[in-house]
């Protein structure tokens, strides 16, 4: 009965503190400098494509809450500057494995992107279009690096 009374105190504990021992999600700024200081090219893609998603989480979130984009918008300035660092990461790491995720993670970012285009005014959607064109031209890139990997 004690040791019933004990795991019952300790697993309400563990309910009650869990939050502290999960580990955070690195802030976009913390993924920042995580990228600058990293110098293995397969996990600068990794942080890369987590930056990307941060971003994107940003941009969807700041749509979601009907405010208007501008051409200037910062949000749309730290996407496009997230999907520029995830370019020369991924051809530095020339990595099948690394480009075959890079790839997915594009098209899913395009489908998202295509979807809140058509969620937005119509004087908002030439700014996503401006996301969109250089997430497909990166895309294309990749999938022809992995159909034509370099000669070694």
């Amino acid at each position: 009965m004690k040791r019933r009374a004990v795991l019952i105190s300790f697993v309400w504990w563990m309910a009650v503190s869990g939050p502290s021992f999960a580990v955070a999600e690195k802030t976009p700024e913390a993924l920042d400098k995580q990228y600058e200081a990293e110098r293995n090219p397969r996990k600068r893609a990794e942080i890369a494509r987590e930056l990307m998603d941060q971003r994107l989480e940003e941009l969807r979130a700041t749509i979601g809450t009907g405010s208007m984009l501008e051409e200037s918008s910062l949000i749309l300035e730290k996407y496009r500057a997230a999907l520029e660092r995830l370019g020369p990461a991924v051809r530095e790491a020339a990595h099948t494995g690394t480009s075959k995720s890079t790839e997915v993670h594009l098209r899913n970012h395009i489908r998202e992107l295509e979807n809140m285009k058509i969620s937005v005014s119509t004087m908002e959607r030439p700014f996503l279009e401006r996301l969109l064109a250089p997430a497909t031209q990166l895309r294309e890139e990749v999938l022809y690096s992995i159909m034509h990997p370099p000669k070694k």
